[in-house]
């Protein structure tokens, strides 16, 4: 969860989201699986993957704007432990969208994952605030 591998313009743009929501973030937790530092994709979005109803959950690191797209997105890779699917973080901090739902409704959201102190915090964006972010 280094910034090591984050580009200058993507700091810039997260840094002033981390400002913006820092009051309004709340601790979350998070496990280590070798290197890797991973989180439940059940604590940000609901995911029905039972029966006919069932979904993938996926998870993508929102990279900076797309022409075709709206936004440019990394997918994450995910892990199941114990049947529970749990979504790898890229170098943080960074903004994820969490996708679940069932075949009725479709759920996507955003949120401002980041570090304070020893504790991984995230912060619910709404679209707009991240378009206004990267625009």
């Amino acid at each position: 969860m280094s910034q090591e591998n984050t580009s200058v313009e993507t700091k810039t743009w997260i840094e002033k989201l981390v400002e913006k929501k820092l009051a309004n973030a709340r601790p979350y937790e998070f496990l280590k699986f070798g290197n890797d530092f991973c989180v439940k994709h059940e604590d940000f979005v609901y995911c029905n993957e039972g029966g006919w109803a069932q979904r993938k959950p996926w998870a993508a690191q929102i990279k900076g704007l797309h022409p075709q797209y709206k936004f440019e997105r990394e997918f994450l890779d995910r892990k199941r432990i114990d049947n529970v699917v749990y979504q790898i973080l890229p170098s943080l901090p960074a903004v994820i969208e969490f996708h679940g739902g069932s075949t009725k409704h479709d759920y996507r959201v955003f949120y401002l994952l980041f570090m304070y102190g020893e504790r991984l915090h995230a912060a619910l964006l709404k679209e707009s605030e991240l378009l206004e972010a990267l625009s």
